[in-house]
């Protein structure tokens, strides 16, 4: 059972599944075509007639909005949180053989030096980062309480086919507006690990195959990325290799400098991805291009 079936990794996670040959019910509040079963989490019982003890759950539904989680925390909380509950709850009356919840990177507290381990202090600077925090403790609280093998994956920057934000689709929009140049916020010296969007399914696959109950995963490449390198990579991929990529130098106070993965536990539970990061990004242009 994938939750959010129709967003941007929930509909690559259904694929990959599809692939494998195991039977999916791909549930969405916004069904998109036939494949996927309209489904809204706040009415009571919802998921009880997809789940047995025998289901795998990934909870791929919620609000990843970071800007309107900071203008409208209750709404986000109730996507995210109260969403999660609901989930938890079906589970706990049905059971399921394993239940993945993608987490975020931005849980860490980034005052702190990165790459970040599973291990280190958390402390969100956002109100998604927030709720996304309390649902891993209800996963871990319903793993220990009630016997639910919840899994944990903290997913830090997901690329590719079928984005509609974040840096590289800016970058692409704006690089479409305007060939010559590209003027990026702070001084370009920002880092994030990108990893591509199959990756990222194949990594929640693999996590719910492997594991203990409440163990948490972060899900990156493990190579970060300087901004300015990444909007470079992009120009080029679209032609554009004469663009000038100009930082403006402003502080930005409320952006996370470095948000950098330790994936030694991902690499020890048998993931190493597959997509490198030219390809996967000349897959996510081409798909950009044809969407605009």
């Amino acid at each position: 059972m994938v939750t959010g079936a129709a967003g941007f990794i929930g509909s690559h996670l259904v694929r990959a599944l599809e692939r494998q040959g195991v039977d999916v019910a791909a549930l969405d509040r916004a069904p998109q075509g036939g494949r996927h079963i309209a489904v809204h989490l706040s009415r009571p019982g919802a998921l009880d007639r997809f789940l047995d003890d025998a289901t795998a759950v990934f909870h791929m539904a919620g609000s990843a909005d970071v800007p309107r989680s900071v203008v409208e925390p209750v709404t986000d909380f109730r996507d995210n949180v109260t969403a999660m509950i609901e989930v938890l709850e079906a589970a706990r009356r049905k059971g399921c053989a394993v239940l993945v919840l993608p987490s975020t990177g931005s849980v860490y507290d980034t005052n702190l030096p990165p790459p970040y381990a599973e291990t280190a202090p958390t402390r969100p600077s956002s109100p998604y980062g927030a709720a996304k925090l309390a649902c891993e403790a209800y996963c871990i609280a319903y793993a220990r309480s009630y016997g639910i093998p919840t899994r944990i994956a903290r997913l830090f920057s997901v690329y590719g086919p079928g984005m509609r934000r974040f840096a590289i689709h800016d970058f692409h929009r704006r690089l479409r507006e305007t060939p010559s140049r590209l003027v990026l916020r702070g001084d370009g010296g920002q880092t994030r690990d990108y990893l591509y969007v199959e990756d990222a399914a194949e990594a929640l696959i693999r996590i719910a195959a492997s594991g203990s109950p409440g163990e948490i995963v972060n899900v990156a490449s493990g190579e970060p990325r300087r901004m300015v390198d990444v909007a470079r990579v992009v120009a080029q991929t679209m032609g554009l290799d004469g663009c000038s990529i100009e930082p403006d130098g402003a502080e930005i106070k409320s952006e996370v400098y470095r948000m950098e993965a330790d994936v030694t536990r991902l690499r020890q539970i048998g993931f190493v991805p597959v997509v490198p990061f030219d390809v996967g990004l000349g897959r996510t242009v081409a798909w950009l291009g044809r969407a605009s």
